[in-house]
């Protein structure tokens, strides 16, 4: 190496020692469960949930028991000019079979416009459905440009660190791999800034929450 690379290289790594004294290390720390913004809001969760998740232009409705969810997601698939369904849950496609709806489709690969899935749970406060990616992979909740999910009220919970609380400490003492966090249809705006719904994703977000299981 010659004098004046060495001259550089001295120059440089003088710049880059500078750079690290002026910016300080950053300090993590433990997040206070207890601040304010955590605390539980007064109102029924399913109201909580529903204004959180409207905010990303995603679709609630109501329904008193799991045959009213399939029938009303029938009547929405007719509604809309939907052709098929993509399902993989059997207990899902019973229902929609004993209810005389034959077009189901059950190739990921297939062209169906609308998705039905269950979850394993509602976040209030931040408007997310969370689903175990582990057990039924993403493709149905990814893949068509419509995703109908269906939920029970008993799997509402206010906060993120409840529903980790309740449903994997209990029932499965670890949590999965991989958990999906749904906030409302697929959207970017990577591109210059500007808002794309659907870029990576569903389009539109339909969620049924039964009364009682």
């Amino acid at each position: 190496m010659s004098i004046e690379q060495q001259k550089q290289k001295e120059e440089i790594l003088k710049k880059i020692r500078a750079a690290t004294v002026d910016h300080p290390k950053r300090i993590s720390k433990e997040i206070d469960f207890e601040s304010e913004i955590y605390q539980k809001k007064e109102g029924d969760l399913i109201k909580v949930f529903a204004e959180s998740i409207s905010k990303n232009a995603a679709r609630v409705f109501g329904a008193s028991h799991l045959y009213d969810a399939i029938e009303q997601i029938i009547e929405l698939h007719t509604n809309m000019g939907w052709e098929s369904i993509f399902c993989t849950d059997i207990e899902v496609i019973k229902i929609f079979k004993e209810a005389g709806f034959q077009t189901l489709s059950l190739d990921p690969k297939g062209e169906a416009q609308v998705s039905v899935s269950f979850c394993d749970g509602l976040i209030a406060r931040l408007g997310l459905v969370c689903v175990n990616s582990e057990q039924q992979g993403r493709l149905v909740s990814i893949l068509p440009d419509n995703h109908i999910v269906i939920a029970f009220e008993n799997q509402l919970f206010y906060d993120l660190k409840d529903y980790l609380a309740v449903t994997y400490n209990n029932k499965q003492k670890t949590v999965p791999s991989m958990v999906s966090l749904i906030g409302g249809p697929s959207r970017t705006a990577d591109i210059e800034k500007t808002l794309v719904q659907g870029a990576h994703g569903p389009k539109e977000l339909y969620i049924f929450v039964i009364e009682e299981k």
